[in-house]
């Protein structure tokens, strides 16, 4: 195939489909409108999405809401380079397969409540 001599075609989609149950990647002619989206691989799996460029090794990984079967109304991507290790982009995507938008905004809130209370614990202290 035409993308077959791409530097890191096929990074990752054995770890996503076979290891963590995402369906096979898709490659996204046409989404972006440039030849660049001919370098993307998409792999969705219940509310994940992960893009893999297979020339720049670029992965980006987006979690959406439950009830978004059209995957439009997602968080913001998180992008990682390709200087960062397989292993921590793999563990960043069990973490996301694991968690849910809700699950995120009300971790982010108790994260802020005990920072609040540790701030006023240690204005006490002092």
């Amino acid at each position: 195939m035409a993308f077959d001599n791409l530097p890191y075609a096929g990074y990752l989609a054995a770890e996503l489909t076979l290891g963590y149950g995402f369906a096979p990647g898709v490659r996204n002619i046409g989404d972006l409108g440039d030849a660049a989206a001919n370098l993307v691989v998409t792999y969705r799996r219940k509310h994940v999405e992960v893009e893999v460029n297979e020339d720049t090794a670029d992965v980006t990984l987006r979690i959406y809401a439950e009830w978004d079967t059209t995957y439009e109304h997602g968080s913001d991507p998180v992008t990682f380079g390709h200087n960062i290790a397989p292993q921590l982009i793999l563990a960043s995507v069990a973490a996301a397969t694991t968690t849910s938008v809700h699950d995120a905004h009300e971790a982010r809130a108790a994260s802020l409540a005990s920072y609040s209370s540790h701030r006023k614990l240690y204005a006490a202290a002092v």
